[in-house]
């Protein structure tokens, strides 16, 4: 067998390359149905890939003159809130051959590693479906470590319903001061142990904010209540999944921001609040729910769990030593 070849992606590749990926997409779609066809489409992935390669200097695997592998990425400084450059890989932005994959990805890992310390980014981080665990595992041996989790459920209330002896309703203008209030607490509680995220910046900065979003047609806050005291609530964005491309689709409402006070906690108020939620939206048409969630956050990740299937996983390496012109 010759070695795998690998040199800078041609447009000549990029229909093959989104092939690659449609092929594994599927394959995912056939275990998870719930996921919207639309990266089925090897046009549709294959502009994205154009797209991208017009950005970065993306990376063909090739094997006996085949395609068998590419990798792209965005380059992205203030990774995750913090001072590092990252590069990242989108879960579209790769793909290899079954019968190769962990030669493949060690070739494009190798010269795609140096790329990146070239352009100072001192976080590598990729998006992987969750169903190729060959390729999970060869990352997890190659320094990566576990970090976000895309998951997806069928729009319909859980079995059986659920309830709380909080009162559990919709959220209404004159709400919007205290969701900024509770929004505010649940961005300090990704900082503290065992979480230890850097400090996050709220997607909703300001009750003015956060009352234009109630006001956009189809997006939701359902909150809880102990008497009048606002307890813990779960935003529910219509209008933007702002997740892997794979959760984006037709009749998709995307869950973006969910937080219960500590002194709340173990009443139910997250399993009721996501009931009521669910139930409205299969009311209104809806056919999937969607959302992402940092896995080193345990209360949150075991929560989700039990409700949601997880359909990829976002993996990340921080080097230990990686050359550089600037300081940490």
């Amino acid at each position: 067998m010759q070695l795998i070849e690998v040199s800078p992606i041609h447009p000549a590749d990029y229909s093959q390359a989104a092939a690659l990926f449609v092929q594994d997409y599927h394959q995912l779609r056939e275990k998870t149905p719930t996921l919207s066809h639309r990266l089925d489409d090897i046009s549709r992935v294959e502009s994205q890939l154009e797209r991208l390669f017009n950005q970065c200097q993306g990376l063909a695997a090739h094997l006996d003159g085949e395609l068998v592998g590419y990798l792209g990425w965005y380059i992205a400084p203030g990774f995750r809130g913090t001072k590092r450059v990252g590069a990242y890989v989108p879960e579209w932005g790769h793909s290899a051959s079954a019968k190769v994959l962990p030669k493949v990805y060690l070739a494009l890992y190798q010269k795609a590693a140096t790329i990146w310390t070239t352009a100072n980014a001192r976080v590598h981080a990729i998006t992987v479906l969750e169903n190729n665990l060959v390729e999970r595992d060869f990352w997890l041996w190659n320094g990566f470590g576990m970090l976000v989790v895309d998951a997806i459920r069928m729009m319909q209330p859980l079995e059986p319903a659920a309830s709380s002896a909080l009162t559990i309703r919709k959220a209404i203008s004159s709400d919007a001061a205290v969701l900024h209030e509770l929004d505010v607490e649940h961005c300090r509680h990704y900082t503290q142990p065992p979480v230890f995220m850097s400090p996050r910046q709220a997607s909703v900065t300001s009750p003015q904010e956060w009352l234009e979003f109630l006001n956009q047609p189809e997006n939701a806050v359902w909150i809880a209540l102990a008497g009048e005291t606002p307890a813990g609530f779960i935003r529910f964005d219509a209008n933007n999944v702002n997740g892997s491309a794979i959760l984006e689709g037709e009749l998709t409402v995307f869950i973006s921001g969910a937080y219960v006070s500590p002194e709340y906690r173990g009443q139910g108020a997250a399993t009721a609040i996501l009931n009521a939620a669910l139930q409205d939206y299969t009311e209104r048409g809806y056919q999937r729910c969607v959302l992402d969630f940092e896995s080193v956050n345990p209360q949150a990740s075991s929560f989700w769990l039990r409700y949601f299937q997880p359909v990829a996983y976002s993996l990340i390496r921080i080097p230990e030593w990686v050359r550089s012109a600037h300081a940490e």
